[in-house]
């Protein structure tokens, strides 16, 4: 038997004597609805831009687009993401940052299987570029972390004396010009 990945949700598997069959992560925690992207994302691009990060909590559920099946934003509505569910990206999802002009300052454009997927994002005229993104969802739609939670030993509080003693003497000095 043989496996081949095309990525970190697909991939093939030969058995003896069979030709290769197409395999896939099985999404079984969440629907492809809007509410299925409510939580905590983390977005990381890798590219010749660098490398870019975005942390969102998509909390508001909006309308929904000709192509897709409702947006789900950020509280501030400079972030949301929605399900694609026609057109040529259907079975994707794509997101975008706006600034505070309501212009777009990025796009992401992925699939993902419970909670990681990966994908690429997408310049301001929603061409893809070579920056390959990884994606990550930290909470449920309920607030549950997605990850491996370590158990919380109690640890004493550290000694702040310095600490203290340092921004005390920087706030009496004032700013330096």
């Amino acid at each position: 038997m043989s496996i081949r990945f095309t990525s970190g949700t697909t991939g093939f598997i030969t058995f003896p004597n069979e030709g290769e069959v197409a395999i896939s992560r099985f999404n079984f925690a969440y629907p492809f609805a809007p509410s299925s992207l409510k939580g905590i994302w983390s977005f990381t691009s890798m590219g010749s831009l660098g490398l870019l990060s975005d942390a969102v909590n998509l909390t508001v559920t909006g309308p929904s687009t000709s192509t897709g099946n409702g947006i789900v934003a950020s509280a501030d509505g400079l972030f949301g993401c929605e399900h694609q569910v026609s057109g040529s990206l259907a079975g994707t999802v794509v997101c975008v940052k706006l600034n505070a002009q309501g212009q777009l300052q990025r796009g992401y454009w992925f699939t993902y299987s419970v909670n990681e997927g990966e994908g690429r994002q997408l310049t301001a005229s929603g061409y893809l570029t070579n920056q390959i993104v990884s994606i990550r969802r930290l909470t449920t739609p309920s607030g549950v972390g997605t990850g491996i939670v370590f158990k919380n030993t109690e640890q004493p509080a550290p000694d702040l004396t310095a600490l203290e003693q340092q921004l005390s003497q920087l706030a009496a000095q004032g700013v330096l010009e």
